[in-house]
């Protein structure tokens, strides 16, 4: 009965995590969800305490997750109130699981995440080969996203070259993210063909915040955890050489990788081409901001949400305006008071992805970062010294 119990309680939090990433046949049934998700993890929080573990380690998030929920939430409303709360009950059963359960969410939640691109990526290449397929015109936020939904993949119909995968996903850049933190949490294992079907699928997004993180953690691991690092990374170091070199080339360089990726980390007037994640009249707006005592608490969420921009924003800063630098500070000790307790070279370097991540995609209050994060520690933690080369 218990293995019921969790079988049903791990696909409820998987719902969960895809709804948070904006899985298109989740769209508008948030509040379904976390309540569906909220009673099933009371009911199996029932089934016996050995669930659970107590140590300072998993409550002191838990006390973090609590202040910033709630704090997130500005509760002035009962619907704010009940949402927050739920949160808090799933979110903190999660992080006060035994380290086991933790390790076998994770494993489900990369077999799951595999699967959903697998199944998405085989009718994508069917399109690409020029198979007709069933789809019907979508758009999502009162037109902010528009799509022709081909119902296992979404296509914006705005490329110029080639049509970035997104899976199911609102964009590219958010599947390329999340997966991202999935390799990394995996060790890179590309001889697991979940794995490696992540990775094939990261490649495919053409994003370039995806790519970085890729190079970035990648090179950390390879430093990290190895016999002979500075070998590796002097031969890692030639074979990225060697595509950029190739791809930049190519073709006189009128390629995906060099016209999505390369020419985007050019420098040009002193900044880097692909660093437009705010516009013009939002830096404008966050410097007068930075200047005023509003910059301690923040504008909130819902002012933000009805503020007109003439382009959209994403990032650090926009979570900075809406949650202020005491909610970036509580944010920052949420995920440290996680790291602190199961410390290791690679648990850091994991938290170091993630903050740059958050530099250009300030998402790490999406409950699929927070799941990943929290399910992934225990095995990045007893990871101890582990060679493979």
């Amino acid at each position: 009965m218990k293995n019921i119990f969790y079988t049903i309680y791990k696909y409820s939090l998987l719902l969960l995590l895809l709804q948070s990433m904006f899985a298109w046949f989740l769209w508008g049934q948030r509040v379904i969800i976390i309540l569906l998700s909220g009673c099933l993890t009371i009911l199996f929080a029932l089934t016996g305490k050995e669930i659970f573990c107590n140590e300072k380690s998993n409550t002191i998030p838990v006390f973090f997750i609590i202040i910033i929920q709630l704090y997130v939430a500005k509760i002035d409303n009962v619907n704010g109130l009940i949402g927050a709360l739920l949160s808090i009950v799933i979110l903190s059963a999660v992080l006060l699981l035994n380290d086991q359960i933790k390790i076998n969410l994770f494993q489900f939640f990369t077999r799951a995440f595999s699967i959903v691109l697998a199944i998405s990526l085989l009718a994508w290449i069917f399109f690409l080969l020029g198979i007709s397929l069933p789809h019907s015109h979508t758009n999502f936020n009162n037109g902010e996203y528009s799509f022709d939904n081909y119902y296992f993949f979404l296509l914006n119909n705005n490329y110029l070259i080639i049509p970035r995968f997104s899976s199911v996903f609102l964009e590219p850049g958010h599947m390329g993210m999340i997966s991202s933190f999935l390799l990394f949490a995996n060790r890179f294992d590309l001889k697991n063909k979940n794995v490696l079907i992540i990775f094939i699928c990261t490649l495919l997004t053409f994003s370039l915040a995806a790519y970085v993180l890729l190079l970035i953690s990648v090179s950390a691991y390879i430093i990290l955890n190895s016999r002979k690092p500075f070998r590796n990374l002097i031969l890692w170091s030639v074979c990225v050489f060697i595509l950029f070199s190739f791809f930049a080339n190519y073709r006189d360089g009128n390629n995906a990788i060099n016209n999505l990726i390369l020419m985007r980390l050019k420098i040009e007037n002193g900044d880097i081409v692909g660093n437009n994640r705010v516009g013009r009249d939002f830096d404008d707006y966050f410097q007068q901001f930075m200047n005023s005592d509003n910059k301690f608490l923040g504008i909130g969420e819902a002012k933000y949400s009805k503020m007109i921009w003439k382009s959209g924003n994403a990032g650090y800063k926009v979570f900075i305006l809406q949650q202020g630098i005491f909610g970036t500070v509580l944010l920052f000790l949420l995920y440290f008071s996680m790291v602190i307790f199961k410390k290791s070279k690679l648990s850091l370097m994991f938290l170091v992805v993630y903050i740059l991540s958050f530099l250009q995609r300030a998402y790490a209050l999406w409950d699929v970062e927070l799941l990943i994060f929290i399910t992934a520690l225990p095995i990045l933690f007893n990871i101890k010294n582990e060679t493979d080369v």
